[in-house]
């Protein structure tokens, strides 16, 4: 997993449809399309879904989206994510996180009484340090950093193989190639030898004859 999975994180007043306060304060290039795309469909949802707590996941067309009702279920953080293959378990702990800087800006009545954008100023450094934390998630998560080196090890062991694989195959044909070129060498001498014995005999049977008519008379 690379940097640069999160698209933003937010808190957001579900009744009247506005943000309180969010990280990036200035969305990044390219991004305000989706985060606003984002927020209208967690609004409609929040209100299809009323009284349910749990941590909702919408999966949109280039984004997705995740967000955690308060106990009033008026207002909801907001994690706005690239790549749908981000560890779940991770937002669930970004969300758990990003919750508890709730506390510094007091009541939860504050929270739902508040103008839009009101407790920014408040809330975008600690945002901004949970946002940074888990957009580098290779360098934080203990569990991902174990992953990666099973995946090197997985693929170091593969890799080896394949050579192990590979050597294997050529030195079964050079071995094909040995026996056939002492085969071939084989033969060539049974043919030379045999050559040999032709002419040995081409010489020896006309004496042979000879001498035995020699003998005879």
């Amino acid at each position: 997993m690379e940097d640069g999975n999160l698209i933003s994180v937010s808190l957001v007043n579900l009744i009247k449809h506005d943000v309180i306060a969010s990280y990036p304060g200035t969305p990044i290039r390219g991004t305000d399309e989706m985060i606003d795309s984002g927020l209208v469909e967690v609004f409609d949802h929040s209100q299809k879904t009323k009284g349910h707590r749990n941590i909702q996941k919408l999966e949109l067309e280039y984004h997705t989206v995740y967000y955690h009702k308060d106990p009033s279920c008026k207002i909801a953080v907001v994690v706005m994510l690239f790549e749908d293959s981000y560890p779940q378990r991770l937002v669930y702990k970004m969300i758990r996180d990003l919750s508890k800087e709730l506390s510094v800006v007091g009541s939860l009545d504050q929270c739902i009484s508040a103008e839009p954008w009101e407790f920014q100023s408040i809330l975008e450094e600690p945002f901004s340090q949970i946002f940074d934390r888990y957009d580098r998630v290779m360098e934080t998560d203990a569990v991902m950093k174990i992953q990666a080196k099973i995946n090197q090890a997985s693929g170091d062991v593969k890799v080896a193989m394949n050579k192990i694989i590979e050597s294997s195959t050529n030195l079964e044909e050079l071995q094909n190639r040995s026996m056939k070129l002492r085969n071939q060498s084989i033969k060539g001498v049974l043919y030379v030898i045999t050559v040999l014995l032709v002419i040995a005999l081409y010489i020896a049977v006309p004496h042979l004859m000879k001498e035995s008519e020699t003998k005879k008379t």
